[in-house]
């Protein structure tokens, strides 16, 4: 039987027009053509983790309304599920595009202003007006009053409607917020540039020529921040109809891989390739109403380029042009209480699930000197560092291992001051060898040495068990063998076990840790000696208790630390 010709990956492409005519794959959303029709709204907003596929979407919906391009409709929509629901609407608008990604931050109401002005030309281009050289060969100084002044051109010569879309509306916002609070905050209010345009652009779609806008970003903060700028735009981030909009289910990357990778070459078969990817980039619901999680498109497609040029998983499994500035996440998560920042980390480093209260509709920048826990929670959500459990209850979580890396990351340099965060696993697989055969001792030591070798001279005021039981949770879960909790609660005793590693092979050992620490001044003989009874009595007390753990394949540990190096290791 012949084997089906591979498509090509579209890694890096959001030329929607370009997927169809270059035999590229495309995962099917324009479902979600018909569903914004059916809701209703006219002005909706939908924010997304960066690399989910905001772009794609917005220049198939350009694809879809432009009245210039509804010649192209079957060559554009061939084999999607909108050439058999064809709307009323489609081909209907001139469709009016904004990218708002690239603005420069060191000029930004220039920048800002340029980008206006360039949307506003690519229009013409599709859609000559007469006179309207007065408009472009005039210089402003205001991207509003260009706006106004182009809308009442626009509006002397025909009578059809515009959609407006926005893609990346706050990218350059966000920078501001990270890097010049000050800056943002001046032009997002009353008589600022920014501000001043999402308000001309309001009274477009009462006075003016603008029916339907439609606008994608990371937070809805810098809208927030506006107040009464542009209050008509219909948050739909969270409603459960749209949270497969961005991203691929589980069904859609089932049917992704095979398209892309040449499987029975690699001799892989296609559950196991998606199990890894799941483990690796799955894990994002977008609504507490809905179970329904989804994979970051860009990290996937990364993924599948890897496996098929190199017929392996890539060394660094976090796509290069996802990996974050770690200070920029520290600016934002710093305008933040101290506290709160150190226990929502060290709580995702730990996997626990994370409780929340009630998160905020808006967080208006002008109302606040320091940003409540929630409002860190509903920007942790938005930047896809958390996310919702999904089980029922009003927990968070950290959504798949190439996040919790970045925590991992943040976790050593920010908050303890360890240097070169970089994990290699790779100086890891002897030792996650033996921990499967019941030998934790390699693996015990080879994180005491990963800390010794990053060490810095702020650390020894911020070491302690808790940050041991951090880090050897991490590298646990990394290894995608265990599934590693710190912190964990013991039920009955209702005391607090240091660490429990499950082996998703239940045919291999379990482990419970107690772990122990003390500083070099503390290191008396007496002192180990009373910490290393206490973690026996611990163990023997937790052991009989554990929830999910097969006791005849339970293996106990007592470490101690003194220091960043291991005093005493046993395994009961």
């Amino acid at each position: 039987m012949t084997q089906p010709q591979l498509k090509r990956n579209p890694y890096g492409i959001a030329a929607f027009s370009r997927l169809q005519a270059a035999n590229y794959v495309y995962v099917d959303k324009t479902r979600y053509i018909e569903r914004l029709e059916q809701s209703d709204t006219w002005y909706p907003l939908i924010v997304r983790p960066r690399r989910f596929g905001k772009t794609l979407f917005t220049m198939m919906l350009k694809a879809y309304y432009d009245k210039a391009a509804a010649g192209d409709f079957e060559r554009n929509f061939s084999g999607t599920y909108i050439v058999n629901h064809k709307t009323v609407l489609a081909g209907s608008y001139r469709v009016l595009s904004f990218d708002f990604s690239g603005i420069a931050s060191s000029d930004v109401q220039a920048s800002f202003t340029l980008a206006v002005q360039s949307a506003i030309r690519d229009f013409l281009v599709r859609y000559p007006m007469d006179d309207v050289k007065v408009v472009l060969n005039r210089q402003y100084n205001s991207p509003a009053d260009f706006m106004r002044d182009f809308f009442s051109l626009y509006q002397a010569q025909t009578q059809d409607k515009i959609y407006v879309i926005i893609d990346e509306y706050d990218q350059f916002a966000n920078e501001l917020i990270a890097t010049d609070k000050h800056t943002f905050l001046e032009m997002t209010k009353s008589g600022g540039f920014y501000k001043n345009f999402y308000a001309q652009l309001k009274t477009a779609t009462t006075d003016g020529p603008v029916e339907r806008v439609f606008i994608t970003g990371v937070t809805t903060v810098s809208l927030d921040s506006l107040t009464s700028g542009f209050n008509i735009a219909d948050d739909i981030s969270n409603e459960p109809d749209f949270v497969g909009m961005f991203g691929f289910t589980d069904d859609e990357l089932r049917e992704l891989i095979p398209q892309l990778v040449d499987l029975k070459k690699l001799d892989m078969p296609l559950e196991s390739a998606f199990d890894r990817m799941k483990t690796l980039y799955n894990g994002y619901r977008f609504s507490p109403d809905s179970d329904l999680s989804v994979f970051n498109a860009s990290m996937c497609l990364y993924y599948l380029k890897f496996l098929q040029r190199r017929g392996r998983e890539p060394d660094e499994v976090l796509d290069p042009a996802f990996a974050p500035d770690l200070g920029k996440i520290h600016s934002i998560l710093s305008q933040g209480k101290l506290s709160d920042v150190q226990a929502i980390v060290e709580a995702a480093v730990q996997r626990q699930p994370i409780g929340y209260g009630v998160l905020p509709l808006a967080i208006n920048l002008h109302n606040k000197e320091l940003l409540t826990r929630e409002d860190l929670l509903k920007l942790l959500i938005s930047f896809g560092f958390l996310t919702y459990r999904g089980n029922g209850k009003k927990e968070l979580a950290v959504p798949n291992i190439a996040v919790a890396k970045q925590f991992f990351e943040y976790y050593l340099t920010m908050l303890h001051g360890f240097r070169h965060p970089y994990l290699a696993m790779d100086a890891f697989v002897p030792a996650f060898s033996e921990l499967k055969t019941g030998n934790p001792e390699p693996f015990v030591r080879q994180t005491a040495q990963l800390l010794s070798e990053r060490s810095g001279s702020h650390v020894s005021s911020h070491l302690s068990e808790s940050v041991f039981e951090a880090v050897l949770c991490s590298i646990a879960n990394f290894s995608g063998e265990y599934e590693a909790r710190a912190e964990e609660e013991v039920p009955v005793v209702h005391k607090f076990a240091d660490l429990i590693l499950r082996p998703r092979d239940r045919s291999r050992p379990a482990y419970l840790f107690e772990l122990k620490y003390l500083s070099k001044s503390e290191a008396s003989e007496a002192n180990k000696d009373q910490k290393w009874q206490q973690a026996r009595e611990q163990l023997e007390e937790y052991a009989q208790h554990l929830p999910d753990v097969d006791s005849s394949c339970l293996k106990r540990v007592r470490v101690l630390f003194v220091w960043l190096g291991v005093e005493r290791i046993e395994v009961l």
